[in-house]
């Protein structure tokens, strides 16, 4: 920093083409230190987030990512060609198109061998956060030159307990996953920058394309490559643009193809159909409580329901309102000394817009886990003033006392983070513990009450999981989940015509709902409405063709109907979407069997104790249509 003057202050030394290259021998000594100090801050982070290991929580939408989705647990090349090439319309996962995210969670479904045991799962999460932890400190040194000040703030990174909740959360793996290839993007661009050598920027643009296809709200990783050029890098000009535009064209494409997916997939409110002015609100409202999460991580209250209402006479958007007025003013002034603070503080919303909610793609207005990569963004600011202090170009010359006070004031801070962090691990004991927590601090969130109602009903806990279902619904009467368990929970009891009534109204709200046409239907089929039953079974099994239990209750209320050929249609094709379902075979053999077709009966038992040697039923069957 020059005093006296409007001029930012000069580039790190690493970084100045005015300064001698640094002796080899210097460089050695540098590199080893920065190996020892990743590899001491990777073993604080896998011991600070090792409570994850016993986390047996199933939260939100992990079974629509993981243990219900059906390509995932039919691991394989047609599953994962159906990811990649289900671009506008993902038929197992509603929102956006990352099919790469979708087929590491296949890969590792694969090889854990199911969902009964979470433990590896969480162990890869925990490995992958130890890695983008690394990373982060890699980016440090590369565009500030010291190892002591990267290996500090990535510890403060690595043990944050605004990292917690990606690592026990099954389905954040893909927040774990776009991270590491962001990371590496922006790694190899700025080897790119400071080697000029191509070949990095080709690396560079692979890694934005896996990333891209990772989630695409890594979209903005060239508006941060820019901001890295003005500063650390500091070579903006019209070749640092021109350079990037094939990244800005696949960024784009990428971004209309996660308008369209969400557009026809999931609800997505653009800000030109929202309240005036609510977008900014919701801007403004989420920068504060960000900040606040960062810098004063209390007890554990992510993801955060939208402000009712939301406008400045809630207090938290009002205070979102001032806050914002008065990091703006605080930024635009410090301006004049160093642009350390607006390029942290642009890198960290830029990083966040996707996920920000000004366009509303979520019934969530912020989350722990949305910030989980744009927090690099406030790690540059930080990262230069240690570094300054560090080298003695603030607060006086460099002295030993100085960096061991420094370095004990980061170990302090580090320490505070870690117990934060545990007591954060420990919500997600279970399903139950998590929900708990979140309705504690968000009763009027219709979600978490619906939440904490599955997680009763896992418990058998079903007089207790009616009372929070119809919590959610009456926060929430538009809510088609809630209306579909309430209805299920009313079946159980026997009590149809109440059941009827939500099974109508969640297929109202939704009607693409494969498993409430499913219910609905088995519970017509139990009031003798067989031809209604049909028309839900076929509406089931078209919206989801390997729903078998639909299958096998379609077949079973043509039966019924006495609509035998139509049966043994619905066999046949429900065999071509679940051929290896024992129980459709057997299905289709008892009826070929009850017509006498005994030769092709045989060949269905055969095939039925095939698939399930232990099948009884089949082996009686076979007995009876096999010659003595």
């Amino acid at each position: 920093m020059v005093n006296g003057t409007t001029s930012p202050e000069p580039p790190p030394d690493h970084l100045s083409a005015e300064t001698d290259s640094p002796k080899p021998n210097a460089c050695n000594v540098q590199l080893v230190l920065l190996m020892c100090l990743t590899l001491l801050v990777s073993v604080a982070v896998i011991a600070t987030h090792a409570p994850a290991l016993e986390a047996r929580a199933i939260w939100i939408d992990d079974t629509q990512y993981l243990t219900q989705n059906k390509l995932v647990r039919s691991p394989g090349w047609a599953s994962a060609k159906q990811f990649f090439t289900e671009v506008l319309d993902p038929s197992t996962v509603r929102g956006p198109y990352h099919p790469l995210s979708m087929v590491f969670l296949m890969v590792e479904y694969a090889m854990v061998g199911g969902c009964d045991n979470l433990r590896p799962y969480h162990y890869t999460s925990i490995v992958m956060h130890a890695v983008n932890t690394a990373l982060v400190i890699l980016l440090l040194y590369l565009l500030f030159g010291q190892p002591w000040t990267a290996g500090m703030v990535g510890l403060l990174y690595g043990v944050h307990p605004v990292t917690v909740e990606v690592i026990p959360w099954l389905s954040e793996q893909k927040t774990l996953l776009i991270c590491m290839l962001s990371l590496l993007c922006l790694i190899t661009y700025v080897r790119f920058v400071q080697s000029e050598n191509v070949t990095w920027f080709v690396i560079c643009a692979v890694t934005y394309l896996l990333a891209l296809l990772g989630k695409p709200n890594t979209a903005p990783l060239p508006l941060l490559m820019l901001l890295l050029d003005f500063w650390p890098l500091r070579r903006c000009g019209m070749k640092a643009v021109i350079e990037k535009i094939p990244l800005f064209a696949i960024g784009g494409v990428f971004a209309l193809i996660a308008v369209a997916s969400y557009v026809r997939t999931a609800k997505l409110g653009l800000p030109g159909e929202q309240a005036p002015l609510q977008g900014p609100l919701i801007l403004c409202h989420n920068i504060v409580l960000y900040l606040r999460e960062i810098l004063l991580p209390l007890d554990y209250a992510s993801p955060y329901p939208f402000p009712k209402p939301m406008s400045a006479s809630h207090p938290m958007v009002l205070a979102g309102l001032i806050g914002t007025a008065v990091l703006t003013v605080a930024i635009a002034v410090s301006v004049r000394w160093t642009r350390a603070f607006a390029v942290g503080g642009l890198f960290f919303l830029l990083a966040l817009f996707p996920t920000s909610s000004f366009v509303r793609f979520s019934t969530m207005a912020a989350g722990d886990k949305y910030a989980y990569f744009p927090l690099v963004g406030l790690l540059l600011p930080l990262t230069w003033a240690l570094t300054r202090f560090w080298s003695g170009q603030s607060f006086g010359p460099a002295s030993k006392g100085k960096r061991i006070g420094l370095a004990g004031i980061v170990l302090l801070l580090a320490a505070a983070e870690v117990t934060a962090s545990r007591q954060r691990h420990a919500h997600w004991k279970n399903t139950e513990t998590i929900a708990r927590q979140m309705v504690r601090h968000h009763p009027e969130c219709s979600i978490y009450q619906w939440a904490l109602g599955n997680a009763l009903i896992d418990q058998h806990k079903t007089d207790e999981a009616l009372i929070h279902y119809l919590k959610a619904l009456e926060i929430n009467p538009g809510y088609a989940n809630a209306h579909h368990n309430v209805a299920a929970i009313f079946a159980e009891k026997g009590e149809l015509e109440r059941a009827e009534k939500h099974y109508r109204e969640a297929l109202r709200l939704t009607p693409n709902f494969p498993v409430a046409h499913y219910n609905f239907g088995n519970l017509l089929l139990r009031r003798g409405e067989v031809q209604e039953a049909i028309t839900h079974f076929e509406q089931a099994v078209r919206l989801n063709p390997r729903f078998a239990a639909a299958h096998q209750s379609l077949i079973t209320a043509l039966l019924h109907g006495g609509q035998t050929d139509r049966a043994i249609e619905a066999c046949r094709q429900a065999l071509a979407h679940c051929p290896r379902q024992a129980n459709l075979h057997h299905q289709l053999g008892t009826i070929l069997y009850q017509q006498g077709r005994t030769s092709e009966a045989s060949a269905e038992f055969r095939e039925t104790l095939r698939i399930n040697p232990d099948h009884q039923d089949a082996k009686k069957m076979l007995r009876a249509t096999t010659p003595p």
